[in-house]
């Protein structure tokens, strides 16, 4: 084989490559935000002149009035910030227009005074092991499902307002030290065995009671 067909592949590979479009001379300067409105920002460089500037892809920390900032200049016009020098007020936004990522191979922290989470559409948080901790809590939801193979609680005390509950158990087994129900109306229905058994029984009536079976077995 000659030489010529023994590199014809990458001569091959090479003419087809599109080559990458340059953005012109460029040069690293300083600035201060004029304005700032979505995505699009205007800068004044120290030498008076003003230009129209975009973040760059690794410059996360949104750019505000007032700030100053690093950028990459043509010598044209238009400018990339790459990274913000200083900040007029206190405030920190962090801007991504696309998907986010992190990632940390040992433990990730997320601390502040008031830290708020909020999901436009979805909000997911997955992990073998799980614990919430808090002097106090408050949940809302217009609809909530609760499903798990095992569930233990522990409360001091527990107080429950509902409109309406409807339980399906297939077993129930509770122990009781004092229970007290104040009811307008209680209606029992027991499909098989209905079994009461107590030391000393009480009941009492202001109008009538009402006993009816095929047999009434007393003593």
């Amino acid at each position: 084989m000659s030489k010529a067909h023994a590199n014809a592949p990458c001569l091959s590979v090479i003419k087809n490559t599109r080559p990458l479009r340059s953005p012109g001379p460029m040069e690293l300067d300083s600035g201060v935000v004029l304005h700032a409105e979505s995505g699009a920002f205007t800068l004044r460089f120290e030498d008076g002149t003003v230009s129209i500037a975009k973040l760059a892809a690794s410059c996360l920390l949104s750019p505000e009035t007032g700030d100053m900032v690093l950028a990459l200049r043509r010598h044209t016009n238009g400018a990339y910030i790459l990274h913000v020098l200083e900040k007029e007020s206190r405030d920190w936004n962090l801007d991504c227009p696309g998907e986010l990522r992190i990632s940390a191979d040992s433990s990730c922290t997320l601390r502040g005074r008031d830290v708020d989470i909020a999901g436009a559409g979805k909000l997911s948080m997955t992990a073998t092991e799980m614990e919430l901790t808090g002097a106090s809590g408050q949940v809302n939801f217009l609809s909530f499902s609760l499903l798990a193979q095992n569930m233990v609680t522990r409360l001091r005390k527990v107080e429950s307002f509902a409109g309406r509950v409807v339980q399906r158990l297939g077993r129930c087994l509770r122990t009781v030290e004092y229970e007290n129900t104040r009811a307008g109306n209680i209606n029992v229905t027991v499909e098989e065995r209905y079994a009461l058994k107590a030391e000393r029984i009480s009941e009492q009536a202001e109008k009538d009671v009402f006993i009816d079976g095929e047999k009434i077995l007393l003593g």
